[in-house]
């Protein structure tokens, strides 16, 4: 299913509040449709949920009056409420089973957490799309100044490369 983004600004900025709420349908029934697809294959998505978040904050932090990315970021909080996912700024809150978003050998990299034993973190690159090699575990420290952010799990689900995924991945 392709998404047409153009078509879409258009609806935001002529303030058709139904046109909004069909595209809000269509867009997060196409996320819920690769979530399904990801978590088949094995993805993370925790993984790909943090990774989205990321990079559509840190877009949103260069242009804020982006009403595709502001629209994107709402969507992606209201998939993360239906799945039981927050997202949290503190890294004492890492447990097994998040993911999290870490500045780590001068890189911005998503990984899912294996095992925690603060500050040691044990964690292995998210996998995103069928294909994904797992990396192997390593064991980090995390701090605060390499610490983004993270993405937990509210209640047991299942799980499912880097930038918005769901934005960007539209076709199944």
């Amino acid at each position: 299913m392709d998404i047409e983004w153009d078509e879409i600004r258009k609806i935001i900025e002529n303030k058709d509040s139904i046109a909004i709420a069909e595209a809000k349908m269509k867009v997060l029934d196409s996320m819920e449709k690769q979530a399904l697809s990801l978590m088949k294959n094995g993805g993370s998505l925790p993984g790909i949920t943090a990774s989205t978040f990321h990079w559509n904050k840190s877009n949103l932090d260069k242009n804020k009056s982006d009403l595709i990315l502001q629209f994107k970021q709402e969507l992606l909080h209201t998939f993360m409420q239906r799945h039981g996912m927050s997202i949290y700024h503190d890294s004492s809150s890492v447990k097994s089973g998040d993911a999290i978003v870490i500045k780590h050998k001068r890189l911005i990299f998503t990984y899912d957490v294996v095992n925690v034993t603060y500050p040691n973190v044990s964690i292995c690159l998210a996998k995103f799309i069928k294909g994904d090699t797992p990396t192997n575990i390593e064991t980090i420290k995390i701090s605060k100044p390499n610490f983004i952010l993270g993405v937990g799990l509210n209640k047991d689900i299942p799980n499912i490369n880097h930038k918005s995924f769901f934005f960007f991945y539209n076709k199944i």
